[in-house]
């Protein structure tokens, strides 16, 4: 993880079809973090071969190449769009990232209450640290 924390842009390759394993799934979320935490950093999403993206690549501006149809040039894409300036957010997404970002702290903030309930249940704790 700590490859994730010095990079500065997050390349995220997935293809029409695949689906996100779990050591893929907590990449993914280590990269979020990490891009929630630091506005400098640069997440450059690359679908290949279709036309909506998956869940949270929604929020980032994309590239979506075909690779049948363009054999030799895709790749020079992906290359184009790295060496490029960071794309401007619009209103509209900068507003869904902060809805997303809220949802998430939320779901954080009431899986850590449930699982506090769980280990004061299932503890014995110091008499001063039960709730």
């Amino acid at each position: 993880m700590r490859a994730l924390e010095k990079a500065q842009t997050y390349l995220i390759v997935v293809k029409q079809g695949s689906w996100a394993r779990d050591w893929q799934d907590v990449e993914w979320r280590a990269l979020l973090a990490q891009a929630w935490s630091d506005s400098g950093k640069r997440v450059i999403p690359v679908w290949i071969g279709g036309t909506e993206l998956k869940g949270f690549l929604r929020n980032w501006v994309s590239l979506i190449v075909d690779p049948e149809a363009e054999p030799t040039n895709w790749t020079r894409h992906v290359v184009d769009e790295l060496r490029s300036p960071p794309k401007e957010l619009s209103p509209a997404q900068v507003a869904e990232n902060e809805r997303l970002r809220q949802q998430r702290y939320d779901e954080i903030g009431r899986m850590a209450k449930e699982l506090w309930k769980y280990e004061e249940s299932h503890r014995d704790f110091p008499q001063g640290l039960k709730a």
